[in-house]
């Protein structure tokens, strides 16, 4: 099951004049991107791939120094787009791309600030197994299928996924301070920062700062 998070922005002026222009340069890099492609299909009968644009963009924002305004992650996602509605045209799940028109081409994506990690415990699967309760749905997710798949998914948006040891991980706070509790005791409180949240979500926070700050 895949959760999609939707916010509202209420952007100043002047950051609402940079998206539009973000979304301007994007557009015509998709534009640009797939024309080559089309190009040397059609000249040389070679296939561009997506990483040898990628391979190109430092090249590209030297003779366009527009571009340099833009993040290189938001470019490379321009390009992987690009990628993904050709790789869908080879499949058979759809038509031949088409050059975007401005009311065609409405987002773009942003890199997550920090750190470009996603972090999993390391769960104990054969331990996880032994219990009747937990057994069957563990065994026919395949457990280790969905890391490797998280994994993938990682790889493709330019972030690495770290396992993390399950052991100890909701014991320390976001601070770094020790905070022992037992496995009845759900409300994180540390008196060393003061902070006081559920134990579920300080344990991410908390292993994650620590690979931040590694």
């Amino acid at each position: 099951m895949q959760i999609t998070y939707q916010f509202r922005l209420y952007p100043t002026p002047e950051q609402e004049e940079r998206m539009i222009r973000t979304l301007i340069l994007c557009r015509k890099l998709y534009n640009r991107a797939k024309e080559q492609r089309d190009t040397v299909y059609n000249q040389e009968g070679k296939t561009v791939t997506y990483a040898m644009q990628q391979n190109e963009l430092p090249a590209f924002k030297k003779e366009f120094p527009e571009y340099k305004e833009v993040h290189s992650q938001v470019l490379q996602d321009c390009l992987r787009r690009l990628d993904d509605a050709y790789q869908r045209f080879f499949r058979g799940d759809a038509g031949f791309p088409h050059y975007k028109s401005a009311d065609r081409y409405l987002s773009f994506t942003y890199p997550q600030p920090g750190a470009v990690s996603k972090a999993v415990e390391q769960l104990k699967v054969k331990n996880m197994i032994r219990n009747r309760r937990l057994s069957k749905s563990i065994s026919d997710a395949g457990w280790r299928r969905f890391i490797t798949y998280l994994s993938y998914k990682a790889a493709r948006q330019g972030k690495r996924l770290v396992q993390v040891p399950a052991h100890g991980t909701s014991q320390t706070c976001i601070c770094g301070a020790e905070v022992p509790k037992t496995l009845a005791i759900r409300l994180h409180e540390c008196k060393a920062c003061g902070l006081v949240q559920d134990r579920d979500i300080v344990r991410p926070r908390s292993f994650c700062s620590g690979l931040w700050a590694s």
